[in-house]
């Protein structure tokens, strides 16, 4: 068992049987920890809750960054001449509103709209129509490659005259032209910005699940069907290399997943478009792209040429965005027949499905109970039973599903030591707990801390 893993189940284990929470709320509310078994079980996977102070610089400041970008890489030309002016950021703009919001309403700067009227304003198309808390400067120099500009917010929140500031720092590719400008990549404080306004995807009804399920599962079988005629077509045709000899039959090389990461992030659950995705070799050479959003990610493994020849075209969906990837595997073969000088392909290509990163080259086996106590092989030294992880994501899902349920807090309490009989299943299980088995843990354990501060705001006794 790594580090990391076993930090994740001691973390886990801490958590759920001693029933520790969040002190701090504990204290506002006047709360015990005998009041509360569950809480802070949500600490672990809930998104800390930022200032609206620092939101509002966030997301100003991203908006200040892609129309400084957008700025640098646009043509313009010079008034009366119109020679090209050499690519460039917008001028240098002082702190704007000058002064302290702690002198306005709700101790956030006034509107003024005549502040944003400045050049540099102007040109980013960036102006605070509502009272804000935040002020915002501009430091810009250099041209082409040495084209730098720095983007800060600042905002004093506790009015005691200490500012807190945030910025991004871009600068102009190394590549960049007279003729054609672009940005370098990874500009600082981006990341951190970005971090700080990502929120996690909502999981899907069970309606919109099921809308998924029937979608995506068209999906995969059309692009699966599509993936297998072109891999026939190009195994067959003939082909020569540069320096003018016959290739042997073979299908594309090996693609990896594309698109890689999780459709649960994008609209709908589904991949955005991204036809640079689609360029590699092996899709072009299968003439496969997608154009539309979509469930599925596409892999393709190949080895061999003539009759050796095999090539595996993969399709992974997650349509409950529980991290849990269905993959469904179409195989295509080179016939046992194939010479050098006529190929043709096996028929009778399988169609398999099953969950996983990968499948075998055979059927998916019948799937097995997953709450079965586990037991040692025939002739093997006697192991202990285990209920399993899975058990273990089923038995708290129903324990949260019944903690959220109660109107008070002896309905809770009440549970709460149902929690802390599992201490020993616990110990077994969690030894044995995969990635996506933890995940859906951590999820489990958000719920019963949300529904903890849930009764606690509402004053339960």
């Amino acid at each position: 068992m790594n580090a990391f893993k076993a930090l994740t189940i001691t973390v886990f284990l801490i958590l759920v049987l001693t029933g520790c929470y969040n002190s701090k709320q504990a204290k506002k509310k006047g709360a015990s920890s005998g009041d509360r078994p569950f809480a802070g079980l949500g600490a672990v996977a809930t998104k800390k809750a930022e200032s609206p102070a620092k939101m509002e610089a966030a997301k100003s400041l991203l908006k200040l960054y892609k129309s400084a970008s957008h700025y640098y890489t646009a043509p313009r030309v010079a008034a009366g001449t119109g020679m090209k002016i050499d690519c460039q950021f917008p001028q240098n703009q002082d702190w704007t509103p000058a002064g302290s919001p702690c002198e306005g309403e709700g101790k956030r700067f006034g509107v003024d709209t005549m502040l944003w009227n400045s050049e540099t304003w102007s040109a980013m198309n960036f102006q605070m129509n509502d009272g804000h808390f935040a002020a915002y400067k501009v430091e810009s120099s250099g041209t082409i490659t040495n084209a730098t500009i720095t983007l800060r917010a600042r905002f004093d929140t506790d009015c005691d005259g200490e500012w807190e500031e945030m910025s991004i720092t871009a600068k102009g590719d190394a590549t960049a032209s007279h003729a054609e400008c672009s940005m370098a990549p990874n500009a600082r404080g981006l990341s951190e910005i970005e971090a700080l306004l990502w929120e996690p995807p909502p999981k899907p009804t069970k309606r919109q699940a099921r809308t998924a399920k029937t979608g995506a599962t068209a999906e995969v079988v059309d692009q699966l069907d599509k993936m297998y005629k072109s891999a026939a077509h190009y195994y067959t045709s003939p082909r020569v290399s540069r320096t003018g000899m016959k290739l042997p039959c073979q299908f594309p090389a090996s693609q990896d997943w594309s698109p890689s990461g999780s459709p649960c992030d994008g609209e709908g659950h589904q991949f955005e478009v991204d036809t640079m995705l689609w360029v590699a070799d092996t899709w072009s050479a299968l003439n496969f792209q997608m154009n539309d959003r979509h469930y599925g990610a596409y892999k393709v493994e190949s080895t061999g040429t003539l009759a050796g020849a095999k090539a595996k075209l993969m399709a992974r969906t997650d349509t409950n965005c529980d991290g849990k990837w269905e993959v469904t595997t179409r195989m295509i073969e080179g016939d046992p027949n194939a010479t050098s000088a006529e190929c043709s392909v096996k028929a009778n290509a399988q169609l398999m499905e099953g969950e996983g990163p990968s499948l075998s080259n055979t059927p998916v086996a019948p799937r097995q109970d997953p709450f079965a106590v586990k037991t040692a092989p025939t002739g093997a030294p006697a192991a202990k039973a285990t209920k399993g992880s899975a058990w273990l994501v089923t038995k708290m899902t129903d324990l949260a599903d019944r903690a959220c349920a109660c109107k008070d807090i002896t309905c809770f309490k009440a549970l709460g030591s149902e929690g802390q009989g599992l201490q020993k299943e616990l110990a077994e299980a969690m030894a044995d707990a995969s990635t996506d088995e933890q995940m859906a843990l951590m999820n489990v354990m958000k719920r019963i801390g949300q529904c903890a501060n849930r009764l606690t705001e509402k004053g339960a006794p």
